[in-house]
């Protein structure tokens, strides 16, 4: 994070608290366009679609329709987040508009009035600068259906504190974690994850592997990390909102089994190519 996005961002947490005292956003001087790009997570060219206050906060969720990537993971499908007046360095982003965006730190997804922003006449401009990209790749119906009917996490009301969630990929795949508790610890939490492809209703993940070590935050040592082959399991999903999983691990303490799960949560409807 640099001193300009940091400035910005101390400016908006204290108008949150200190409403009443709000001045108009000053920003530094804008760096070089290769400095703000070096700086940024995620550089792209999105269409918004829709600007939709944040319940219980003064932020601004903004829908984009990415149409080029020049850094970072982005889908064709973007959500970020800005406050939501000028005075604490929102962006007043226009639906139907089209924007070219900095984006210094994915993992917050804010944009500010600081950050670089190009619309209009600009645009071309910066695309020119910022070279080919690439275009984010559209769904297919059957993926469209299949992510409109498992994305998003599932659960068993009668297991608190345990959950899956589910993320179709493109050709009939999709990411499973499966967030828990240890067999051998019943107060760790531990984590299962796989990919796997569906047949009709039925999601199946050969190898789901387990990750242990690493550490957190600040101790955290990506050579620490080992991922234990787990076993298998399998999703049969019903149009209901609800799924059933069986599993087979070959680690002690996991054994076999099926868990029924309910729909808690589901992502945004994806829109097929054309």
């Amino acid at each position: 994070m640099n001193v300009r996005w940091f400035a910005a961002a101390a400016f908006f947490l204290m108008t949150l608290t200190v409403a009443d005292r709000a001045q108009a956003c000053t920003c530094a001087a804008s760096p070089p366009q290769a400095t703000s790009f070096a700086n940024a997570s995620l550089v792209f060219r999105g269409r918004v679609l829709h600007s939709t206050p944040a319940t219980g906060n003064s932020l601004v969720e903004v829908g984009f329709e990415a149409s080029r990537i020049w850094k970072g993971p982005v889908d064709l499908l973007k959500s970020l987040r800005t406050a939501n007046n000028s005075a604490a360095c929102g962006v007043n982003f226009q639906v139907g508009q089209e924007y070219v965006i900095y984006v210094e730190d994915q993992s917050m997804s804010l944009v500010f009035l600081c950050d670089r922003l190009r619309a209009g006449s600009q645009i071309e401009d910066e695309a020119r600068l910022l070279g080919a990209g690439i275009t984010p790749a559209s769904a297919t119906l059957p993926d469209v259906i299949r992510h409109s009917r498992t994305s998003g996490t599932w659960y068993n009301p009668a297991r608190n504190g345990e959950g899956f969630i589910v993320d179709v990929l493109e050709g009939g795949r999709a990411v499973v974690t499966w967030f828990g508790y240890r067999p051998d610890d019943p107060q760790a939490q531990g984590w299962l994850t796989g990919v796997g492809q569906f047949t009709d209703d039925r999601l199946t993940v050969t190898q789901v592997t387990q990750p242990r070590g690493g550490g957190f935050g600040a101790n955290y040592d990506p050579r620490a990390v080992q991922l234990i082959p787990w076993g298998s399991l399998t999703i049969d999903f019903s149009g209901n909102g609800s799924a059933l999983v069986r599993w087979t691990s070959t680690l002690p303490g996991y054994g076999s089994g099926e868990i029924s799960l309910q729909r808690l949560t589901r992502p945004p409807t994806v829109r097929p190519a054309p």
